[in-house]
């Protein structure tokens, strides 16, 4: 497939490089052309990543997103290409992808989503719940977004506490346990294992703890 000839000049379109990011605009000769071929590109796209011939529909997305169109359609190309950086685990690229889809569109919703995806992947909980807020500012009190706000601040605690505990191990003081525990924000319902004093702080207080963690009560 073919991309139609720009209207600009070689040496105009370098110039328009310098100040958009975008080649073809609303009003050009070839505009209309070339979203329909990008409408294009996404529609085989989205039937390859159905069948799963994910480097075939990253190929796909890419060329959609390289005619440089200037439309929010963009934001679409973009995440549906972020679908499939998650799915390789290409989390950094799933990121970058849905960051500038919502550029492109800061009310196209399905890229939050995509992000909180890669970021939760990462570990990084922190970003992830940023996203989630967003979201969660956008649709108050939907039930999806509340439940992936506590499962993501459940992992959160977990990690925080993982790292406090190996540090004291090892001498290296990222964070002592007394420490992790003054910081974290427990749910009004949490009736789990609680912090000893250090002189308790025992081999039957560790067992006790991961028993109730495998049990998810931490």
């Amino acid at each position: 497939m073919s991309q139609p000839a720009s209207s600009s000049s070689p040496s105009s379109s370098v110039n328009t490089l310098e100040t958009s990011i975008y080649l073809i605009n609303l009003g050009d000769d070839n505009y209309e052309a070339s979203l329909e071929i990008a409408e294009q590109l996404k529609t085989e796209a989205n039937k390859l990543l159905q069948e799963k011939k994910y480097m075939d529909a990253l190929r796909k997305y890419t060329e959609a997103i390289d005619l440089k169109i200037d439309t929010k359609k963009n934001a679409i190309y973009y995440t549906n290409r972020a679908i499939v950086n998650n799915t390789l685990e290409n989390f950094g690229s799933a990121i970058e992808d849905t960051t500038n889809a919502l550029k492109c569109d800061p009310t196209y919703i399905k890229a939050y989503w995509r992000r909180y995806t890669a970021y939760l992947n990462l570990s990084k909980y922190d970003e992830a719940l940023t996203d989630l807020n967003a979201l969660n500012a956008k649709f108050p009190n939907d039930a999806k977004v509340l439940d992936e706000i506590k499962k993501t601040k459940a992992l959160k605690r977990k990690k925080n506490f993982w790292e406090a505990f190996s540090s004291e191990g090892r001498g290296k003081q990222t964070m002592s346990l007394k420490a992790y525990y003054d910081k974290t924000e427990l749910p009004e319902n949490y009736s789990g294992i609680k912090l000893p004093s250090k002189d308790k702080m025992n081999i039957e207080w560790i067992k006790e703890l991961i028993k109730q963690m495998k049990d998810k009560k931490y």
